[in-house]
């Protein structure tokens, strides 16, 4: 990917460091550090995309088709939200009265 993407700054260990300041340095959690790491990483190929690589063109095509991901996913997410928590919610109201 680093040969695909050499516009983009490699700082994988910057991001790790910076996984490892916010979750704590325990043995159960570094699937979560790793995870995070991986997003920051995908969060900065995408600044750099943004930065130095894409038009304007390209980038107004890209930010639409982000924007509808996010919908869809928050329109997704809090279906199933919905789904799970609704019942709990109904019945400590009816346990409470």
């Amino acid at each position: 990917m680093a040969k695909k993407l050499s516009f983009a700054r490699n700082r994988l260990m910057e991001c790790y460091f910076w996984a490892l300041g916010m979750v704590p340095d325990e043995h159960e959690l570094s699937n979560c550090r790793k995870g995070l790491t991986k997003v920051a990483a995908f969060v900065t190929i995408i600044d750099d995309i943004y930065d130095f690589y894409g038009s304007l063109d390209e980038l107004q095509l890209f930010t639409e088709a982000v924007e509808r991901f996010i919908l869809q996913f928050e329109t997704h997410f809090l279906n199933y939200i919905i789904k799970i928590f609704f019942p709990f919610f109904l019945l400590n109201s009816i346990y409470k009265l």
